[in-house]
């Protein structure tokens, strides 16, 4: 019974955290417009129409909504007359104190992740010692350390990230001489698993 409800819960768990996150994600982007669209099918269909029918109707049209806006910026972003006016308004951002920091932290986050092209971002799981040089701990190798960062140190460095158990949210970001960082052969979400499961995952699980 035991390993039943053990096997239940590997199924259950993973599966009910991913709808939440979906869940969470949906009401964040779509919260703008769900209200519009809600006093609009308010209007249009019959008083009888059931509020839960709305409600998911008004989710449904917000992220059709969304989902054409964000393709038609991405129109738009490639005319020259919209460059010059992100171009004005990037300038404008990174004038305001509190603003610039998210808008510049935001803005490369979203590059990193979403576009293969950038020269920035991870580039493999690697082993750096942590606290002495007989522990070690996993983290991420950065593609290129920080050209300021990398003038100060007078050796070859390795820019590594290594997140937290059990949320890679948190981490350290070390600055580590590259004759200590060992490469672990293992991709990145492999490494981001091994970490997450607090070590528990690993390819003999798979």
């Amino acid at each position: 019974m035991k390993k039943q409800v053990i096997a239940g819960l590997i199924l259950l768990i993973p599966l009910t955290l991913t709808i939440v996150i979906l869940l969470f994600m949906i009401r964040l982007f779509t919260s703008p417009f769900l209200a519009l669209f809600t006093q609009s099918f308010e209007h249009l269909f019959p008083t009888h129409t059931s509020h839960a029918l709305l409600i998911i109707l008004s989710y449904a049209a917000s992220l059709l909504f969304l989902f054409i806006l964000i393709y038609l910026l991405g129109v738009f972003a490639q005319w020259f007359f919209f460059k010059t006016l992100l171009n004005k308004a990037h300038h404008l951002f990174i004038k305001i104190p509190l603003i610039k920091s998210i808008f510049h932290v935001s803005r490369d986050l979203v590059k990193v992740f979403l576009s293969n092209k950038t020269a920035s971002g991870f580039s493999h799981p690697v082993l750096i010692p942590f606290s002495t040089l007989d522990n070690y701990v996993l983290g991420l190798a950065l593609k290129r350390n920080h050209p300021k960062i990398e003038r100060l140190i007078p050796h070859a460095i390795t820019t590594v990230f290594f997140p937290t158990s059990p949320h890679p949210i948190s981490g350290f970001l070390a600055f580590v001489p590259k004759h200590l960082v060992k490469k672990v052969e293992k991709n990145n979400e492999e490494a981001i698993k091994f970490i997450i499961s607090c070590g528990i995952l690993s390819e003999s699980h798979e």
